[in-house]
């Protein structure tokens, strides 16, 4: 009832996707039921609103169960029709092919079988019916022909049970040719018959055996696809526990550079705070700072043996520490540059590549001649990529500043930046 009624609706609403799926759906519940005549109407009906090569060989499967469903049940001109419809999608199915050969061969038997059949009982009704009328005939003629002068009646009487005897045997032996003959087609046919169930039974051993081996070859994918989905799981929680741990270490140290920055804040507040209230130029108050300073020089250097083991950090986690060192040591630089010189000669000719690499920002942050004069010199004498490659990308971020006005630099300096990352460019060797 639920699909006269889909029936009724896309009829008068039109065709879509959802309601090829709700046919293609019917097909296969018929399918399942063995309700193959409904199954090949829906499907036709699919493949005619959506002509897909998986519906036209779905409908090839269903007209070959079917006649081997009716072949089975010895319907062989049901199973004859299947095959004929299944012929009009497909001509290159040799299993179909070989079917509907032999069930064309059976068809035919049974007509050639049945004509004999209807054929002889006419026949011999009619040779029957000739025979009654002949010694009738004859006996008349005896009767006529007789001579004058016989005057016993002994001599008609044995002739009339002469023609008689004669008479049944001819029947006698029509009637034994009919038999034997009926008898040996019905031999034959039986034969036949057993020769084409050998030849299914064959056929049926063949598709048990692909279907066996189909069926191996499902369930060895099934456990292989098992293994993999448990391996796939397992390195899944291996790595959420890893992404897990890497968290903790990135807050952990996210609160050493908070700590540590807002160490180096307070004690450049006080270090302002002193510088203001006793003048740089007694030797006194130089010598009172120069503890201050020490200890965070000692910082800078801490925080940047912190920072300078790369594989303790990933890349988004060395960002945050050189922005981090960066306004530390810009805040160094307000307070006393000379120190501040000497804490990044220090880091640019540092032997570790990675101090070297995270000492940029800061030198283009502090924005003075002298560091920039040290990036231009780092640039020319390094030849580790891990720092020429953070030079070119601070360069490049530095430019968009630059075009854009959002900074105050001497147009020397500019212009030197700005020539310098066009000859990378031509170079081809960077990604801008």
């Amino acid at each position: 009832m639920k699909y006269l009624l889909f029936f009724i609706f896309t009829t008068t609403f039109g065709f879509s996707q959802e309601n090829i799926d709700v046919l293609y759906n019917a097909a296969v519940e018929k399918y399942i039921k063995n309700d193959y005549d409904k199954a090949v109407e829906y499907m036709e009906k699919v493949y005619s609103l959506s002509p897909q090569q998986k519906y036209k060989n779905f409908i090839i499967k269903i007209l070959y169960e079917a006649a081997n469903s009716s072949y089975m049940k010895q319907n062989y001109k049901k199973a004859y029709e299947y095959t004929s419809k299944a012929l009009k999608y497909t001509t290159e199915d040799e299993k179909i092919n070989q079917l509907h050969k032999i069930l064309s061969d059976i068809l035919k038997k049974e007509e050639t079988n049945v004509k004999k059949l209807t054929e002889t009982p006419a026949q011999t009704q009619l040779q029957q019916q000739k025979e009654e009328i002949k010694p009738k005939g004859q006996e008349q003629k005896n009767v006529e022909q007789k001579p004058k002068f016989q005057t016993t009646t002994e001599k008609p009487v044995q002739q009339e049970t002469k023609v008689v005897v004669v008479e049944n045997k001819k029947y006698k032996f029509l009637f034994f040719i009919t038999l034997s003959l009926f008898s040996l087609s019905v031999i034959l046919f039986i034969l036949y018959q057993f020769k084409i169930h050998l030849k299914t039974k064959k056929l049926l051993q063949q598709q048990i055996e692909v279907l066996q081996k189909e069926n191996f070859e499902l369930k060895t994918q099934l456990i292989e696809a098992k293994t993999e989905s448990d391996i796939y799981k397992e390195k899944e929680k291996m790595y959420q526990q890893q992404i897990k741990h890497y968290e903790t270490e990135l807050k952990e140290k996210e609160n050493q550079i908070s700590v540590l920055q807002e160490k180096i804040i307070t004690l450049s507040k006080t270090s302002v705070i002193q510088l203001q209230t006793k003048p740089p130029v007694s030797s006194k108050a130089t010598i009172e700072l120069q503890p201050i300073y020490d200890k965070q020089q000692e910082q800078i250097l801490s925080f940047l043996s912190t920072i300078g083991k790369p594989e303790l950090c990933t890349e988004y986690e060395l960002e945050i520490y050189r922005e981090k060192l960066a306004s530390m040591l810009k805040t160094l630089f307000e307070v006393n540059p000379q120190k501040t010189y000497a804490v990044l000669h220090q880091m640019i000719n540092n032997e570790n590549p990675v101090i070297r690499a995270n000492v940029v920002l800061a030198l283009i942050e502090i924005g003075s001649d002298e560091t920039f004069s040290m990036l231009f010199n780092l640039y020319e004498r390094d030849t580790d990529t891990r720092v020429k490659g953070e030079i070119i990308k601070q360069l490049v971020k530095l430019k968009q500043k630059i075009v854009q006005n959002k900074v105050s630099l001497p147009e020397s300096i500019k212009q030197k930046v700005l020539s310098l990352l066009d000859e990378e460019k031509k170079k081809g060797e960077w990604l801008f």
